[in-house]
């Protein structure tokens, strides 16, 4: 396997296939996600769903299928709106592209809430859906960007701008929760410049991973969406005032791209490394060299002992060897390796994956020492997370300087930024190879000059290379 320092896509294609997170497709761009990498979805899936529920939202499910005549529709209404779309033909009908694949939802949204929206009575209107939806990446790259996908929606409806913000912020807190507490994964996090939002939105807020190779990833978005979408698709309600109003709307998504970037942050040379969150299992006993019934005793002894604790025996005859690997691979938080000197001697060697080495603790012991490793896992993870991303940050106050730190040193540059349209639009035509990721604070020192243009500067901004 390569090494995780000298070649990032080759180490991470390889821990991906030979953890069994997933494999490739028949087709470029798609996946097939193993039992492992369903999993961690799984649980991603479940820490939202407890979220929206406890806020009123509900889950629902449309259709893949949505007619071609619609997204022109989109197209003429909202700037920017151009998806890499898939057509799809009937078969013996191939002059004809009467469909195409979901890219996003906002239109099926669009005319759901048409259908069930008929009073002010009947808002706000709260929905997510689970899906998968299509994308015709050219340049894809397992979980980081394929060409299908699966990910969750939330779209809103509201009576006014105040509650949309509010909504907002909860979307937001509720991303940054699961990033920071589920997957302890540091972050950037803020507004998106103007060129950058979401087509349609007028405002949307993201978290940004940083990789090893400085390049940030977008992890979740949540989009204020005003009034564009119902307007477009004359979504309606009856006021208090019997007056047809429009409301307003909000969209939210993360998708598998997690897991990527759960993968691509936390992994090391000998394979996985995930928070305790993602695992079946913390906690294995490995038994070698024949030591079955001395383990087997052990096991019985131990069980009552790490009760809430997911731990799993490997009582099998593979060699020592493999079985150490094996759990790197895989990202065992902590391995307790029982042989018959072990058990004899009344010692374990106890080896956690954030560490390299093994230590040897006396078995009266061995039940504290676990439970202090599982402990101080998640904390040292995170810590980890928080030290890379600190030290991938810059301030720069030139383009030169700002280019030659993110392209020749690989990092991600703080600068002062004038926050206008144009002004982004020019910066985009110079083909730089790096763009904004997001707005870290609009307070600004007088007298301060964009980093580009230098016009007054309006914000502090993050600027990058990104996938």
């Amino acid at each position: 396997m390569s090494l995780k320092g000298d070649n990032l896509v080759k180490w991470y294609e390889s821990v991906i296939s030979n953890s069994g997170i997933a494999f490739p497709g028949l087709v470029k761009g798609t996946l097939f996600i193993g039992h492992r990498g369903w999993s961690i979805w799984e649980k991603i899936r479940d820490f939202i769903d407890a979220k929206y529920k406890e806020k009123g939202i509900k889950n629902v499910s449309f259709p893949t299928f949505i007619p071609v005549v619609e997204i022109e529709k989109e197209k003429s209404r909202l700037s920017g709106f151009n998806p890499e779309i898939y057509l799809v033909s009937r078969s013996g009908d191939e002059g004809r592209q009467n469909f195409f694949l979901r890219p996003t939802s906002e239109i099926l949204f669009s005319h759901f809430f048409r259908n069930i929206l008929e009073s002010y009575e009947d808002l706000p209107l709260l929905f997510n859906q689970w899906c998968n939806v299509f994308r015709a990446e050219k340049n894809t790259k397992a979980f980081l960007r394929t060409c299908e996908f699966h990910w969750q929606e939330a779209h809103t409806l509201h009576l006014s701008r105040e509650e949309s913000m509010e909504y907002l912020e909860f979307f937001h807190e509720t991303y940054k929760s699961l990033v920071k507490d589920l997957l302890n994964i540091a972050f950037l996090e803020g507004e998106k410049t103007v060129n950058e939002r979401f087509p349609g939105s007028e405002k949307t807020l993201t978290l940004e991973a940083i990789m090893p190779d400085g390049q940030a990833l977008q992890i979740a978005t949540s989009h204020y969406l005003s009034k564009n979408f119902t307007e477009t698709f004359d979504v309606k309600y009856t006021s208090k005032d019997n007056v047809a109003s429009y409301p307003y709307q909000l969209s939210a998504g993360c998708s598998t791209r997690l897991i990527g970037a759960l993968i691509m942050s936390h992994g090391d040379d000998n394979g996985l490394v995930l928070p305790l969150s993602m695992f079946d299992v913390h906690i294995k006993f490995l038994i070698i060299n024949g030591a079955v019934a001395e383990g087997s005793v052990l096991h019985r002894k131990f069980s009552d002992e790490l009760k809430g604790y997911k731990v799993e025996w490997d009582f099998s005859s593979r060699s020592f060897g493999y079985k150490i690997k094996n759990e790197e691979m895989l990202g065992t938080p902590v391995s307790v390796i029982l042989g018959p000197s072990e058990i004899k001697s009344n010692w374990a060697l106890v080896k956690t994956r954030l560490s390299e080495s093994k230590i040897s603790v006396p078995m009266d012991q061995l039940i504290s020492k676990i439970k202090e490793a599982i402990d101080q896992y998640s904390a040292d993870l995170y810590s980890a997370s928080k030290k890379n991303l600190d030290d991938s940050i810059v301030e720069c106050s030139s383009l030169e300087e700002a280019s030659n730190e993110i392209l020749k040193n690989r990092k991600i540059v703080l600068v002062p930024w004038f926050d206008d349209l144009q002004n982004e639009i020019n910066f985009k035509n110079e083909k730089l190879g790096f763009g904004p990721r997001c707005i870290k604070s609009r307070i600004v020192a007088p007298d301060t000059l964009c980093f580009y243009s230098k016009k007054p500067a309006t914000a502090y901004v993050y600027f990058g290379r990104s996938y």
